[in-house]
């Protein structure tokens, strides 16, 4: 562990181990669903990786699936085969979006 990470420890008010166990808890119970979307995440990736890694826009399609932009990320996608299309929608759990916001014009 750096240096930085035994410093943020130490001005814990509980002991580093006591912490830690509380870090854990509270991260398996994942209530926000970060842990679990980071793990989609991860898991869409590799997935991306080796079906898609040699097809047109996979490094911005990436980009997009980690930036958390579905529209991107279809519109980027959208000739690859639909077998893969659906694997990453079934992988991150979503439906594709069907509408262009104005936020994506």
């Amino acid at each position: 562990m750096p240096p930085r990470h035994w410093n943020w420890l130490a001005e814990q008010s509980r002991s580093a181990n006591a912490t830690l166990r509380l870090l854990v808890e509270e991260a398996s119970r994942d209530r926000d669903g970060r842990y679990r979307m980071a793990r989609a995440k991860e898991v869409c990736y590799l997935f991306m990786r080796d079906m898609a890694g040699d097809r047109p826009h996979f490094e911005e399609a990436v980009r997009a699936l980690f930036a958390n932009d579905a529209f991107k990320l279809r519109e980027l996608t959208a000739h690859w085969p639909a077998h893969i299309q659906e694997g990453i929608g079934a992988t991150m759990d979503f439906q594709w979006p069907t509408r262009v916001t104005e936020e994506h014009l």
